[in-house]
């Protein structure tokens, strides 16, 4: 009796997908380098995740410097569209990606760098 009753078990642990509980992830990040004082569209894949419109956040940090998207666009439950723009005198380097759905929070080290722009903001005149 207890054999038949552990199996009973197993099986209803794998019909109903309990037993194939993977980890969650993100699998890619494009473009990975975004330049300072530019914004930006990134496409961010995820694994097993539950990306959601109007409920799912990214952000990119580094320290205890962040970039906020300001604009997540989900086209499924594994893909989005985040708009980051990247401010004059950010920290330059290597990011942390996260994207936090209703579920879960997910991040991948060192996925995003931030570059320096080659024409940085000057002055050129001032009057009086």
């Amino acid at each position: 009796m207890k054999h038949l009753y552990s199996k009973v078990i197993i099986t209803f642990v794998f019909l109903f997908g309990i037993g194939k509980l993977s980890a969650q992830t993100i699998s890619n990040v494009t473009p990975s380098i975004g330049m300072e004082g530019t914004t930006i569209n990134v496409a961010i894949s995820g694994q097993n995740s539950n990306f959601q419109q109007g409920t799912t956040t990214v952000w990119f940090n580094q320290g205890s410097s962040t970039i906020y998207a300001s604009s997540v666009n989900v086209s499924s439950n594994t893909g989005l569209i985040a708009q980051v723009g990247i401010p004059y005198g950010t920290p330059l380097g290597l990011y942390q990606t996260n994207v936090q759905d209703p579920i879960f929070t997910i991040s991948l080290a060192n996925s995003f760098t931030v570059v320096a722009n080659p024409n940085s903001p000057t002055i050129v005149n001032v009057n009086p």
